[in-house]
């Protein structure tokens, strides 16, 4: 998927953790949120993050792709802050569950070999009609409640 589908999912998500009392919204959370919701992709040389890191000799769909980093990162986020933990999970997790409808997949479980894969190509139809559905999504959520 394109970033700014995983941004807009990550964005869906939130809405609907912070819609059902779960997590308080607060400003400093959408930053954190969209940065953790691309996060994953820093093994990506041509990706957004991926860019600033095509120095390092990454897998890409490998550890960062799977819930093993998410509960890493998780886990040092939890000791600055429960929210901070809480946001993380949103965006990582978000990631990590629209790229199972990727063609290529992800191993959620790197480096056991279980793939996850589903039909849909990085910046195509299908990724751009996620991408419109997340968009009308949160523009009904936030400006026709």
């Amino acid at each position: 998927m394109k970033f700014y589908t995983h941004m807009a999912f990550s964005l869906v998500l939130y809405s609907i953790v912070a819609y059902t009392q779960f997590i308080q919204f607060e400003s400093w959370h959408i930053p954190l949120l969209l940065f953790s919701s691309i996060l994953p992709d820093i093994d990506a040389k041509k990706s957004l993050i991926g860019r600033f890191f095509s120095f390092l000799e990454l897998e890409h769909r490998g550890f960062f792709h799977s819930v093993w980093f998410m509960a890493f990162a998780t886990m040092v986020a939890y000791i600055i802050s429960q929210t901070a933990a809480k946001i993380l999970i949103i965006g990582i997790g978000s990631h990590l569950l629209i790229d199972q409808l990727n063609h290529k997949g992800l191993r959620p479980l790197y480096p056991i070999p279980f793939r996850i894969k589903g039909i849909v190509k990085s910046g195509y139809l299908a990724d751009k009609l996620i991408f419109i559905l997340c968009l009308s999504y949160l523009i009904c959520f936030f400006f026709l409640r």
